[in-house]
């Protein structure tokens, strides 16, 4: 885990790093400056002008520091972590082609013992969006809100969740397109570090498409990689009956977007 988050934040401490040396070093030409004006403009002892010198130091370089990490934060507020996503899983599994189900599996690490809530929220293209069960013996669901195509809803955990503790919920929403808008394409923005996702496609015999893609892009605008065509695979157990398709992302980028998108084959 540690090695993963050394990655994830390679680029974003590489850029901080190289704006305080640079701030640094122009207040350094500043203190000397002061330095010398007050060594000119008074009779004070060297010692007390370095000293003086150090103070103005020192509070410019914490100010500079302080203004970094809220500068920082405030680009990238979810940096502020209290947990950690493990494995993740999230399912869209169509009935027909206007019945589906969405499962979102979560494990997580928690990094700190006051973990009281976990926010998570689902945008729907389609008709309507229900959220409809919450599978797990430790957590509650509560501000369960549904709209449309916006669900939103917080996890609580039962117990105290203690630092490095290891918990898994899984969440269950039924969704409708009697009106057939919805876009087609299952993604997933990263917001929170993961050591691995799965983007998972689920469809019965009935209902086809075609020209299945994995893809990603890097940031919001940006024209999207693909990775590879989708293997379709025949599902047995509780998903006997479909045809799957599932893109395993390990070790995601932070502030990417990984996406499966398809076409309806009869359109």
């Amino acid at each position: 885990m540690k090695d993963y988050l050394r990655k994830l934040f390679d680029s974003i401490i590489i850029k901080a790093v190289l704006e305080i040396i640079i701030c640094f070093a122009a207040f350094v030409l500043t203190i000397s400056f002061i330095q010398t004006f007050i060594q000119k403009a008074t009779s004070l002892d060297t010692t007390i002008i370095l000293l003086i010198s150090l103070i103005i130091t020192i509070i410019l370089l914490f100010s500079i520091l302080i203004h970094q990490f809220k500068r920082y934060i405030w680009r990238y507020p979810r940096l502020l972590w209290s947990y950690l996503h493990i494995n993740n899983k999230y399912t869209i599994t169509f009935e027909s082609r206007t019945k589906l189900e969405y499962t979102k599996e979560i494990e997580y690490k928690a990094l700190s013992n006051d973990l009281v809530e976990i926010n998570g929220e689902l945008w729907w293209t389609g008709d309507k969006c229900e959220l409809s069960l919450l599978k797990s013996d430790e957590h509650t669901f509560s501000n369960t809100y549904s709209s449309n195509g916006h669900c939103k809803y917080t996890i609580n955990p039962i117990y105290n969740v203690r630092r490095n503790a290891i918990k898994k919920y899984t969440v269950y929403a039924t969704l409708e397109d009697n009106s057939l808008t919805m876009q087609p394409r299952h993604y997933i923005y990263v917001q929170r570090p993961a050591k691995s996702i799965s983007l998972v496609l689920c469809l019965p015999f009935g209902v086809k498409v075609r020209n299945v893609k994995y893809t990603y892009k890097t940031k919001i605008g940006d024209s999207k990689h693909s990775i590879a065509k989708g293997k379709p695979v025949v599902s047995g157990g509780v998903k006997k009956g479909f045809v799957c398709y599932t893109y395993i992302i390990k070790s995601p980028k932070l502030f990417c977007e990984y996406e499966i998108s398809w076409e309806w084959d009869n359109e």
